[in-house]
């Protein structure tokens, strides 16, 4: 006869199971446009890398793209080549905030970022726990793009590394145009 025991084993087992199918799932999937638009608005704070804080809710009035993210993986290079597009396109009403999910603080992340050169907002997390009071749903992946309104609500999330051009299409479709073809024609 199964005891207790087995059966919170099982039950632990199958929620592990169930959020891997989840996060597997969700990286195949296309941006994830969000239907609700009475849901508050995102109120995150973090540590800036660069001392002070982060608010997100002072950047009302600006489409807002917060990139959750492992410094040193991978699948953060891609991303860290569109928001950089973005942010140095800097078109009036946009703002580019990465967020790092760093157990080992500080010197790890800036680090990382001095190495890939990284110049729009950074802010610094050491567990996935200090976003939980954000109204962000728990992360299923990293990295985890999140593009919010003028009013801080959320409109597409994208829990996998960005597709080639999806964040200006994301951007282009609130209204905040920052191709890339755009942005080398102002560089020059």
């Amino acid at each position: 006869m199964p005891t207790p025991d087995s059966f919170r084993s099982r039950a632990l087992l199958g929620a592990i199971v169930l959020g891997l199918v989840a996060s597997c799932a969700a990286r195949d999937e296309p941006a994830a446009a969000q239907d609700e638009p009475s849901q508050p608005p995102i109120e995150l704070r973090v540590p800036a890398l660069d001392g002070g804080e982060i608010d997100v809710s002072r950047y009302r009035g600006d489409v807002v793209v917060v990139h959750v993210f492992a410094p040193g993986e991978p699948e953060t290079a891609g991303d860290v080549a569109q928001l950089e597009a973005a942010h140095e396109a800097n078109p009036e009403g946009l703002s580019i905030i990465g967020v790092a999910l760093e157990p080992g603080g500080y010197n790890l992340a800036a680090a990382w970022r001095r190495g890939i050169g990284v110049s729009y907002l950074l802010g610094l997390v050491t567990g996935p726990e200090e976003l939980m009071s954000a109204h962000i749903e728990p992360l299923f992946a990293l990295p985890t793009t999140l593009v919010l309104d003028a009013e801080g609500r959320l409109t597409h999330r994208v829990d996998r590394p960005l597709r080639a051009g999806e964040l200006d299409a994301l951007l282009t479709e609130l209204g905040a145009n920052v191709s890339s073809e755009r942005h080398h024609s102002r560089a020059r």
